[in-house]
């Protein structure tokens, strides 16, 4: 109960002393800087200093670094201007025309504006530039009209601008901040911290707002992303570590999925909302070609215990390691196997006196100024930061990246749900008995936030006189027999007073159908989009079994008991493993509603009067090439794209062959119900051990010739 109240800067100043009065905030809300000025006073955040309201956006630098005369345009739909949780204005790219004038914004109203100066402006505010300008009459926007002088003669002016400029830092950087300064406010505003479970695990690259890349080492190992039981965050804007919270302009995003481009060790994480672009988060640009950056001034990322984005300056000499045009690396002036040229003054590895990982994109300006990601690089536990840098410059990389893009913005895949009792901004869980009780368990406190009494209502005698006790409409019972309303269920508040609504996987809609509706449950009908409500585990199955009205959906279907078992024939041409099974010659004996080992499905023998066991859809899909995700009755989550998958005898394999073709692919996607196909990839395995059994049907390292097959459906 000590924590009860207390602020993050109260917390900071005796746990952290040395983050507190830094200069630098580090609680969300600022407290750990009590420095602030009085009204009528801007506060300049890099030197500390107040200067009067009426010298904000004035034209003239009155704050030693300049800090007054930033973010004095921006563009709004309506009348506020959007600003992230810290204060920092967001970069919409699109809306009405503002101006900062005396403390406040002022829509701008005049009779015209020439495109030359819409151009300037979209470019002053850090867009690639304009789009279009159109003008509105005051009568079309009243919620800004109120901001025009009365009688004004004028039209506002709309703007959308093209896309944020990529490849940005921080517009300090050139400023004369000292280095210190510069390194806590986004050196790298690109740079993000990857975390599993609330752990920093590694780093990635924003290259968008909505997706980051990183290497398949980070992604498929360190951070397991294909572990559905694992929670990954993304958090950009901050280079220090998570101790007290998330800072001012610091962001944090759940990652969705990782993806991996077919034959590439590269990895694309999608989050679950865009990042915001400010002046401390921004994105790297791509490159559209060759570039071979000799001599040019890069910039790599560490981490340490005590820093999350650690900059290092890296000199490049060129073109290493070359085997083909696609495939070759970058290699920096440290590297001593490389002849020291006139512009490297280096030829040593650079020791940095400590141990960091070092995972990330080697950032490299263009004559502009603006930063491209042109290589990627994972060493963990190293003093030695990386000279060599496997290149993000390749046809596989240009060819499959975009459409791997487009095809996730279309889906918008969501995240799993999440079955943690209470998670922390950064991603670790809480459970129930650590929330609201006066202690804090997350970096910031979250768990001890909105603590409340919940009121209950005791349930009553039923009208049929049956012995049993009911709850309202809407209402579900507590095992100690009072009633919660139904929004109250598995909401990170034990509020039955028993944590009967509070428990591991409570956030399943099977959970919350038992606990509201009981009498729905294993009664043959999914209620549930995944079918949770029909799961062997409530139906009184056990693990890795099914039963084949659950599978189907259909009450009546049961296991049939045949004279002779159907079987269907597997040919060598890849498309005929998607056929409907043969019944053949057979008679029915007897039905049964007993349970079916998993392995029973896929095995060429129909189990299920409806044959379901056996369908296209329960044996072929499309997903990673490690894990396939199935819901809670074993049907297969059909992904637009990726590899093909089959099943069989209940396991999953990826499906590896020569002679793969487009009419093929056409058929496959149509099969799964997508109207046809998209794109087709092939690449040789780069682990066999991680086929298993091959498309080949042969369980050896024999199928050597054969390809992986990556698909991409179009969207129905």
């Amino acid at each position: 109960s000590d924590e009860v109240g207390c602020t993050c800067g109260e917390r900071a100043a005796l746990l952290h002393p040395g983050l507190y009065e830094d200069g630098y905030p580090d609680c969300r809300d600022g407290s750990d800087e009590s420095n602030t000025c009085p009204d009528g006073f801007f506060r300049c955040s890099w030197s500390n200093t107040c200067i009067p309201m009426a010298n904000r956006c004035d034209t003239k630098s009155n704050c030693r670094y300049g800090e007054d005369e930033d973010d004095c345009t921006v563009l709004v739909e309506s009348n506020y201007v959007p600003a992230t949780s810290s204060g920092e204005i967001s970069k919409n790219n699109s809306g009405f025309l503002v101006l900062q004038t005396n403390g406040d914004w002022t829509p701008v109203c005049v009779q015209s504006i020439s495109d030359e100066l819409s151009e300037s402006v979209c470019r002053y505010m850090g867009f690639d530039g304009l789009e279009a300008v159109t003008m509105v009459d005051l009568s079309n926007a009243s919620n800004l009209a109120n901001k025009v002088p009365v009688n004004s003669d004028c039209q506002l002016v709309k703007l959308q601008c093209k896309d944020i400029r990529c490849g940005s830092r921080n517009q300090f950087m050139d400023r004369g901040l000292e280095e210190y300064k510069l390194r806590d406010m986004g050196l790298q505003p690109w740079s993000v911290a990857l975390f599993a479970d609330g752990q920093y695990r590694c780093s990635g690259t924003l290259i968008h707002g909505s997706f980051l890349i990183t290497t398949y080492q980070c992604a498929f190992v360190d951070l397991d992303a294909e572990n559905s039981e694992i929670y990954l965050t993304a958090l950009a804007g901050q280079s220090r570590p998570v101790r007290v919270g998330i800072n001012p302009n610091g962001q944090v995003r759940r990652v969705v999925q990782f993806k991996d481009i077919p034959g590439v060790d590269l990895a694309v994480g999608y989050v679950d909302a865009p990042f915001k672009m400010t002046n401390f988060v921004g994105k790297l640009c791509l490159p559209s070609g060759i570039w071979v950056p000799q001599g040019v001034h890069c910039l790599i990322t560490g981490s340490s215990e005590n820093e999350l984005v650690i900059s290092v300056n890296k000199t490049v000499s060129g073109i290493c390691n070359f085997k083909n045009k696609q495939d070759y690396d970058f290699c920096t002036c440290d590297d001593p196997d490389i002849a020291a040229e006139s512009y490297c003054q280096v030829t040593s590895k650079v020791e940095h006196g400590k141990k960091m990982n070092w995972t990330g994109s080697l950032a490299c300006p263009d004559k502009e100024g603006n930063f491209y990601a042109l290589g990627l690089y994972y060493l963990h536990d190293s003093a030695t930061s990386p000279t060599h840098y496997p290149t993000l410059i390749s046809d596989a990389i240009k060819s499959g990246l975009p459409g791997l893009l487009r095809s996730t913005l279309a889906d918008r895949p969501v995240a799993d749900e999440d079955t943690c009792p209470f998670r922390c901004p950064i991603g670790n869980c809480v459970n129930e008995e650590q929330i609201c009780n006066g202690r804090c368990d997350c970096q910031g406190c979250a768990d001890e936030d909105d603590c409340r009494v919940a009121e209950l209502t005791m349930c009553e005698d039923s009208p049929n006189q049956d012995g049993t006790c009911i709850c309202p409409q809407g209402y579900g019972k507590c095992h100690n027999n009072y009633c919660i309303a139904s929004e109250r269920f598995c909401d990170g508040y034990n509020d039955c007073g028993d944590s009967t609504d509070e428990f591991y996987g409570c956030q399943s809609c099977g959970s919350k159908l038992r606990f509201m509706n009981s009498t729905a449950l294993c009664d043959g009908v999914p209620d549930c989009l995944d079918g949770s409500d029909e799961a062997p585990g409530f139906c009184g199955c056990p693990v890795d079994t099914f039963k084949c009205n659950l599978i189907s959906g259909d009450p009546n279907d049961r296991r049939v008991v045949r004279k002779r078992n159907s079987k269907r024939e597997v040919s060598d041409t890849a498309v005929e493993f998607l056929i409907t099974p043969d019944e053949g010659d057979e008679r029915i004996l007897d039905y049964s509603n007993e349970c079916i080992p998993k392995r029973k499905l896929c095995d060429g023998e129909i189990d299920c009067y409806s044959g379901y066991d056996e369908r296209v859809d329960m044996c072929v899909t499309i997903g990673s090439h490690r894990k396939v995700e199935e819901n809670e009755v074993m049907r297969p989550i059909v992904n637009r794209n990726g590899y093909i998958k089959f099943r069989l005898r209940g396991q999953w394999y990826t499906y590896c062959y020569t002679g793969w073709n487009e009419i093929m692919s056409q058929s496959l996607c149509q099969g799964l119900g997508f109207p046809g196909q998209e794109l087709t990839m092939e690449h040789t395995p780069v682990r066999y051990e991680d086929l298993g059994m091959m498309g080949t049907g042969e369980e050896s390292y024999g199928a050597k010739d054969c390809k992986l097959i990556y698909v991409v459906c179009q969207s129905p």
